[in-house]
């Protein structure tokens, strides 16, 4: 018969990625990932606002009446709302970067706290500055309310 055969198991998990790390990895992306749906929210209401900045300016050219100085106005919204929006695509880029490495962390053995603080600490600066663009562009909406 011969010698038993035996199963020959690699000491440690495959490709350095154990279940217990994976499943630690999947809580703790849940926050960011909660996030990044957050900031599609967001985005789907600038690029709302944006459209309707480009309808108005577009009747405005086709020979609608404009209030004095509205089509200036419309074009200092329409670049706050697109700071506004390249601020979130940047953050959720981000953001998405950091649930990729924090995958890749723990399957390839690698230590990435120190870059996952950083890309978490990046994305939130940048959407508080695209939400002050967003708030900045709410302002100049309601300052000229009474005008349009």
């Amino acid at each position: 018969m011969g010698a038993p055969r035996h199963r020959v198991f690699r000491k440690g998990p495959p490709l350095g990625g154990d279940i217990l790390d994976v499943e630690r990895t999947i809580q703790l992306a849940i926050a960011p990932a909660f996030l990044l749906s957050g900031i599609m929210a967001v985005l789907n209401i600038l690029a709302t606002r944006l459209s309707r900045l480009v309808d108005r300016t577009r009747a405005l050219r086709a020979g609608a009446e404009p209030a004095p100085g509205e089509l200036s106005r419309l074009g200092r919204r329409a670049r706050l709302v697109q700071f506004a929006i390249t601020g979130c695509v940047l953050s959720a880029f981000l953001l998405c970067a950091l649930l990729v490495i924090s995958f890749a962390g723990p399957f390839f053995d690698l230590r990435v706290g120190l870059l996952l603080g950083a890309l978490l600490v990046a994305a939130l600066i940048v959407l508080m500055g695209s939400l002050a663009f967003f708030l900045a562009e709410i302002w100049l909406t309601t300052l000229h309310l009474d005008e349009a």
